[in-house]
């Protein structure tokens, strides 16, 4: 049954920074400007020439940039809040030195209606907002260009970039939305364009869509590097998980699971898995096998669970392995009437009931189904006799009657235990219907997993 994770602390660590537009695109361009607007253009020309050069202007931009890098820092609502007005004034200071050359450019606008003059315009407002660290005023700037009509052909994709990046990192969400995907449609695929896209959703809290341009962004990243984007998809379950979208939060934790994660990243994965997911208690139980392999039950409730379905009456070697295992990780107490209990049952039981399936295996064998081969297959496996258990989910897979999708999990956790990963991969490859297909999956991550060490 699915639970809801909005209890589940998860501690995930996502990346706040500021995303940079880098470098603006190149200006040049030849036009020609109107007759009628060229007392305007000088005028604007002269705000701006040799600003580089003169040192009112310099020192005003100093002072604008530093502004600028406080309030990309500042976290805290009041230190932001300050890191703005100061930011503020430095770039009136800018605009001062630069002798108002908003309210000309804002004249200017109002002015031009011809292409050339526009693209002018445009030029000048983003060299002053470079130099005010205004990227309001230099996605204005492109903007204009762009609307000319007259940026070059080749550079049309980056500028649609720029504006985008520049929206972003002004805060205009929507902004970026509309601009990125012309870059992205136009084949820009520089400076990660399409995980800027996925932030401009997730940062106005649109998860799901972030979720959807966020799996475009690994896909890229992946085909580019060709190697597992480990952390974009650890911040796709965070995303889900600490959203409500329960659904995606348990495909997001497989997939976490799929892509080489740390050892922290995989237990609060497992832990959402446990969670969320469909599983009767026959399919958890297999799960939970999975995670104790991986280290990765770190609860006294996940213990529990355990416990209560290994029942120590039939399969009192697994019920004193958990036992034990909890015991030693410091999670179950000793002295805890569950798991004494437990481990009084497996212990009076545990020689008994080996007999008895060594007793019992030959007439599975013989058996008209492989019901019986089934069952004594999975106590097997717990009592960590994996090629015997092995050879019984082959019987019981041969002779049918039984849960195909179940012997064949038990059967590739067998070929696991023996380190026979290929094979037990092909196994869980099998597995193509039912809940078990998630359940195959996070056990063919586990494989991968130790193929590779």
């Amino acid at each position: 049954m699915k639970r809801s994770i909005s209890r589940i602390a998860l501690a995930l660590a996502l990346s706040t920074g500021a995303v940079g537009a880098g470098a603006a695109p190149a200006m040049a361009q030849d036009i020609k400007i109107s007759k009628e607007f060229r007392p305007t253009a000088a005028e604007l020309q002269q705000a701006v020439q040799g600003a580089k050069e003169d040192a009112a202007v310099t020192a005003a931009s100093q002072q604008a940039q530093q502004a600028r890098q406080a309030y990309v820092s500042a976290r805290e609502p009041a230190a932001k809040q300050q890191a703005q007005a100061q930011l503020t004034a430095a770039q009136n200071g800018v605009d001062q030195a630069l002798g108002g050359i908003r309210a000309k450019i804002d004249a200017a606008a109002a002015a031009t209606t011809k292409p050339d003059d526009k693209y002018f315009v445009g030029q000048i407002a983003l060299t002053a907002g470079q130099l005010m660290f205004d990227p309001k005023l230099q996605k204005r700037g492109i903007d204009m260009m762009l609307a000319s009509g007259l940026a070059p052909a080749a550079n049309v994709p980056t500028y649609h970039y720029f504006s985008g990046a520049l929206a972003y990192d002004s805060g205009d969400y929507a902004g970026a939305r509309e601009a990125l995907p012309k870059a992205i449609a136009a084949g820009y695929t520089e400076n990660d364009v399409r995980m800027l896209l996925a932030e401009s959703y997730l940062a106005d809290n649109m998860h799901e869509e972030g979720l959807v341009k966020l799996n475009d962004a690994i896909e890229a990243r992946q085909t580019a590097t060709g190697q597992p984007q480990t952390d974009l998809v650890f911040r796709g379950l965070a995303v889900a998980a600490n959203n409500g979208l329960n659904d995606q939060a348990f495909e997001w934790a497989l997939r976490t699971l799929e892509a080489s994660p740390t050892a922290d990243q995989r237990k609060q994965a497992y832990s959402v898995v446990a969670s969320l997911s469909p599983y009767t208690e026959e399919e958890e139980l297999d799960l939970l096998r999975l995670m104790l392999r991986e280290n990765a039950i770190s609860d006294e409730r996940q213990y529990l669970a355990y416990l209560y379905q290994t029942d120590p009456r039939l399969r009192p070697g697994e019920a004193r392995a958990v036992a034990n295992a909890g015991i030693e990780a410091g999670v179950l107490d000793r002295n805890a009437q569950a798991v004494t209990e437990t481990l009084s049952t497996a212990n009076a039981r545990y020689d008994s009931v080996l007999s008895e399936l060594n007793t019992d295996a030959a007439g599975a064998r013989n058996a008209a189904t492989g019901k019986d081969a089934m069952t004594l297959a999975d106590i097997y496996l717990g009592y960590e006799k994996s090629s015997e258990a092995a050879a019984l989910y082959r019987v019981a897979l041969e002779k049918g009657g039984v849960n195909k999708e179940k012997a064949l999990t038990g059967l590739g956790i067998a070929l696991a235990d023996m380190g026979q990963f290929a094979e037990a991969k092909s196994t869980f490859e099998q597995i193509q219907t039912g809940n078990r297909t998630s359940l195959a999956r996070a056990w063919m991550a586990y494989v991968d997993t130790q193929m590779a060490s």
